[in-house]
Formats: C-alpha cells, sequence, structure tokens
C-alpha cells in the first residue's frame, strides 16, 4: 500500500513539474480532450445512461429478464438479468455495462458468480461511438464502423459463453438465483432526477479520466517515449491508456486499412486502462476477481482483433 502511495505521488508530483515547464502543450491537450468528450462521449453515452437508469429504477431489468431467463442460463449460465445487462452495455458502451451490473447485484437480482460472469461480456464501446465517431469521422468508412461493431459484439458474445461455461453453477442452485423483486416505484420526478443526477455523475468522471490520460499522453510524446515514427507502437500504447484518445491517433497515422482495421478492434475492446480504472471503481462493492475480468477482457481484444482481421479479408 506504501509503495502504491509512494508511486502515485511520484506520478502527481512529475505531473506538476511538466505542467509548469511546458504549459501551452498540456492546457491545448486538456483543450483537446475535452472537446472530444464534449462533442464525441458525451451526447453519445448521456441520453443511454439515463435511460438505462429510468429501466432500473421501474424494474424493467426484472420484467425483461424473466422473458430472457430461459436463453441467458443456455447461453451464459446466468440469470435472466444477464441479457438485459448484455443489451444495455452494447447500446450503451462504457461504462454503463459494469454500472448496470453493480446495481443489478447491489439490488441482489444476481448473484457473485454471475457477476463475474456478465462483466465479461457487458462492457463495451457503444455502437453510436464506434460508427460514427470511428468508422464514419475517423477512418471516413461507414463500413469499417460496422465490421468493427461486428468483431466487438462477436468477442463479446464468444467470451461470455466461455467465461459462462466456467463458472457454471450446480443446476440445484439456480432455482432460486432469479428472484422476481416488485416493489413500489418512486414517483416519476423522482425516478428521472435521480436517472439525470446519476448519469451526470458518472459522465463527468469519464470526463476527468479522459483528460487526465490526454495529459498523461502528453508527457510520453514531450519526454520522447512515443513518436509518431512508430505509428503502431504509438497508437497500441495510446489506445492502452486512453481509448477516446487511442483511436484518433490511430486514425491520423500513415498506416494501411487493414492495420487500422485490427488495432482499432483491439482498442476498442479492451477500452484502456482509463476505462478499466472507471470500472474498478464502480464494481468495487462487488465480490468478483477482478484478475479474472481483467484476463477476460484482454482476451476479448484479442479475439475482436483476430475477428476483425478475418472480416476484412474476407470483404475488401
Amino acid at each position: 500500500m506504501q509503495i502504491k502511495r509512494t508511486v502515485l505521488t511520484l506520478i502527481v508530483f512529475i505531473c506538476f513539474a511538466f505542467f509548469i515547464i511546458y504549459p501551452s502543450p498540456f492546457i491545448k491537450s486538456a483543450s483537446q480532450s475535452l472537446c472530444l468528450w464534449y462533442t464525441g462521449v458525451l451526447p453519445s453515452l448521456f441520453p443511454f445512461a439515463v435511460g438505462i437508469n429510468i429501466l432500473t429504477e421501474i424494474g424493467f431489468a426484472q420484467a425483461i429478464g424473466e422473458k430472457l431467463n430461459f436463453f441467458v442460463q443456455k447461453l451464459f449460465h446466468v440469470n435472466g438479468c444477464g441479457g438485459f445487462a448484455l443489451i444495455m452495455g452494447l447500446l450503451a458502451g462504457y461504462p454503463a455495462g459494469a454500472k448496470l451490473t453493480a446495481d443489478l447485484y447491489r439490488k441482489k437480482l444476481i448473484t457473485p458468480n454471475e457477476a463475474q460472469c456478465i462483466m465479461a461480456f457487458c462492457n463495451n464501446a457503444s455502437p453510436i461511438f464506434i460508427t460514427v465517431t470511428v468508422g464514419s469521422l475517423l477512418l471516413k468508412s461507414n463500413q469499417i464502423g460496422y465490421l468493427l461493431l461486428s468483431s466487438t459484439v462477436l468477442s463479446n458474445i464468444i467470451c461470455g459463453i466461455f467465461i459462462g461455461y466456467l463458472f457454471q453453477m450446480p443446476e440445484l442452485c439456480k432455482k432460486n438465483l432469479f428472484a422476481m423483486r416488485k416493489s413500489k416505484p418512486e414517483p416519476l420526478g423522482v425516478i428521472l432526477g435521480n436517472s439525470i443526477s446519476s448519469a451526470a455523475n458518472t459522465l463527468v468522471v469519464i470526463g476527468g479520466y479522459i483528460v487526465i490520460f490526454g495529459i498523461l499522453v502528453k508527457i510520453l510524446y514531450i519526454t520522447g517515449i512515443l513518436s509518431s515514427k512508430h505509428s503502431v507502437i504509438t497508437s497500441l500504447v495510446t489506445g492502452s491508456l486512453e481509448m477516446t484518445t487511442g483511436v484518433s491517433v490511430l486514425a491520423s497515422a500513415p498506416l494501411n486499412m487493414f492495420t487500422k482495421t485490427v488495432l482499432s478492434a483491439f482498442i476498442l475492446s479492451f477500452g484502456g486502462t482509463s476505462i478499466q480504472l472507471q470500472i474498478t471503481g464502480i464494481v468495487q462493492d462487488v465480490p468478483i476477481n477482478m484478475y479474472i475480468y481483467y484476463v477476460a477482457q484482454i482476451s476479448k481484444a484479442l479475439l475482436s482483433a483476430i475477428i476483425s482481421g478475418i472480416i476484412f479479408i474476407l470483404i475488401f
């Protein structure tokens, strides 16, 4: 614990020193990160975050979970609420899936084992971000955007099936796992207010992470650790730190479209250290093994890259 505090203190003071010595590049980097969050992340995530909170509060997770229970149990070995987490995670993107999983656990609708399985397949970039921001705006190709979305969804489902198989519970324990708790909902004004407040808090935290990691990337450029001459390494390192900045750097790199597609698939499925730290904070009170979660995320990213490469070769 003491070593962790020492390292964090050292990093903060290094950032302060660089900020004092090179104020202009850091202010520009922070402005660019905020602009990227405001124009790309906020519009695509906020409506979904509010909607998910509303659906969770009014008991929609239980209702849809009851309908999906048989299918989701057979496929992922979790109760039907896992299907709701998968659908909402795919629609809303990071870190909505993790937040929903934590909410479902706190409401006692899923067990710790089920939370571990669901976390393996409910976290991914949003379809709007993949198809519009990455595909159309950054890579200038709608087809590539849909290709990246397909590889992301397929890798999620495959990883979820595999993790679910590893963590499947004895048949006798499954009988009472899906308890329908039909409590009386709060008044509409309270539900809407709480949903907006929760979504806003989540999005502000995401914006903060994007800015902080954008500054860290700038430090790596200033110190010469990252260079535009090493496009693949620079893109991977940047994307491993912060997904949004990483795919932006990758799109402008002098690489062929196949390489950009495969690396984009990896970065989008992994999410970057910034997003993983957000998720760690969100699920801190959920008793899951984060080591297994991280292994699943890396495996999912590698699988997504392979799938995207195969689809690219077959189509283009």
